[in-house]
């Protein structure tokens, strides 16, 4: 309905992509609360190994547990919001792309997988910089990937979002009040999507807890806290395989009882029902009341569009919107701002780029190759989300409609996130540098962070604007 198998496959890798740009800023921010967090606890305890502990589970399994299953589902999420058809047909599944819990758990792995890759290519090629052997990339790439963490928080969510969407066409909630449907949603997502999340956290910190294990037992041997580690590891890797395997069966399971319609992919509420083509635009109808030209008089029936005796246009008597108009102003706006942003953001990328290679030459590319090109392909979808979505008010299509809207609404939330989280890592780093007395670069940080702020209001002023007044985001069908 929305693609062929191999467009599927390359616009959720890309949206895979864009997940990890984001979550990595998102990363670095937070990461900055916990640094703040740890040196408190030293400047208020004294004890710095428990301010060392704090800031390293904070920094290197909570944050990474939520923030990255957040946005490896945060595009699940979004296609749980879609609208296809505007039926009053209580028979025709109108609301949600995922259909049931296997499409969206096939969708979240190839998130996952593309956020599995691209981490492991940076490692890769950060060993490769650093000097590292044959030996040292191979343990990168086996060590790292035991267990299919990324895969199965992507899996996971898709799944539970998946399953939302299933029984809210189900148990007929599709037109229930919108907060009604997200109360709903969040109850049959966030108990599924914690069980990565549990995972993920244990997986990062696994560490951190032996080591405080043997320091209570007053024990330390490195061969066996690394064994310990590598036991650890291995136990949780074989729950997340059982795991996935598990929830991929059940979802399997559940595809195979949904009756679907061949030419539209919709579901139905059973075989028997007939299947409606998804229609781009809605039906205009005249009202049923009307069954006389208003200008001659002439009797018409009630599919005429024009006049059979004078030639009038009945659209203009057409009880509906007097604005014909595609978008709003406020989205034109949005779509406007997306298209400086992205491209202020590739220069930024390259800017960055070019200053560290003059600084410290060839390790820049270590760089490039693991946020700079990551950066530009973000940028790059951006820009041309908005673009195509601004050409729609010509030549309206729905599969655009619904992709444009799909990259550019979970590209405006994790750059609006990733401003908000470093202005407050600036921040907080202006903090520190007025405590320890350096000053040099206050200003300077000063400046960025306003610009941030700055930018980060533009871009969720207008995003609430169209959220609450524009009809057509996340939507397949034109408006009127």
């Amino acid at each position: 309905m929305f693609g062929n198998k191999n467009q599927y496959l390359i616009l959720f890798f890309l949206l895979g992509v864009c997940v990890i740009n984001w979550a990595a800023y998102w990363n670095t921010g937070i990461d900055s609360i916990w640094l703040a967090i740890g040196v408190l606890i030293i400047l208020l305890t004294g004890d710095e190994l428990l301010g060392v502990i704090i800031y390293t589970i904070g920094a290197y399994a909570i944050t990474p547990a939520l923030v990255e299953e957040f946005n490896k589902s945060l595009p699940s999420i979004l296609a749980f919001f879609v609208v296809l058809q505007r039926s009053d047909n209580p028979e025709v599944k109108r609301k949600g792309m995922l259909g049931n819990e296997l499409n969206g758990f096939l969708i979240g792995i190839l998130i996952g997988l593309a956020f599995e890759s691209i981490e492991t290519v940076g490692y890769i090629v950060s060993t490769i910089l650093s000097g590292g052997t044959a030996f040292d990339i191979y343990l990168q790439v086996t060590l790292r990937n035991w267990g299919p963490i990324h895969i199965l928080g992507g899996a996971l969510g898709g799944y539970a979002a998946g399953r939302a969407e299933r029984l809210r066409f189900e148990l007929k909630e599709e037109n229930l009040p919108t907060k009604l449907q997200i109360k709903n949603f969040l109850k049959r997502f966030v108990p599924i999507w914690l069980i990565p999340v549990t995972l993920h956290f244990l997986w990062n910190s696994v560490a951190v807890w032996i080591f405080l294990i043997f320091l209570a037992i007053n024990f330390f041997e490195e061969s066996i806290f690394v064994l310990s580690i590598i036991i650890a590891q291995l136990t949780l890797a074989f729950i997340s395989y059982l795991i996935l395997l598990r929830y991929y069966k059940r979802a399997n399971k559940i595809a195979g009882k949904t009756h679907r319609c061949s030419r539209t992919g919709m579901i139905i509420a059973h075989k028997d029902v007939i299947c409606n083509d998804l229609s781009e635009n809605m039906e205009m109808k005249i009202p049923t009341e009307v069954n006389y030209c208003p200008n001659c008089g002439n009797v018409k029936s009630s599919t005429d569009l024009f006049c059979t005796n004078c030639g009038v246009n009945f659209e203009q008597f057409f009880t509906r919107s007097k604005s014909m108009r595609l978008y709003q102003s406020f989205t034109l706006k949005l779509l406007i701002t997306s298209i400086i942003v992205g491209i202020l953001f590739m220069i930024f990328s390259l800017s960055l780029f070019g200053l560290i290679l003059l600084m410290i030459g060839n390790i820049a590319w270590y760089l490039f190759f693991t946020q700079s090109i990551i950066e530009l392909i973000t940028a790059i979808i951006i820009i041309y989300a908005a673009i195509t979505l601004r050409k729609l008010r010509k030549n309206y299509n729905g599969k655009k409609s619904i992709w444009g809207w799909l990259f550019l609404v979970y590209n405006i939330i994790g750059m609006t996130g990733a401003l908000i989280f470093m202005s407050i890592y600036l921040l907080i780093n202006i903090i520190l540098s007025i405590i320890i007395g350096e000053t040099q670069i206050l200003l300077f940080a000063l400046g960025i962070l306003l610009i941030l702020i700055f930018i980060a209001l533009i871009i969720a002023f207008f995003f609430r604007k169209v959220i609450m007044r524009e009809k057509q985001v996340l939507h397949y069908q034109r408006w009127y």
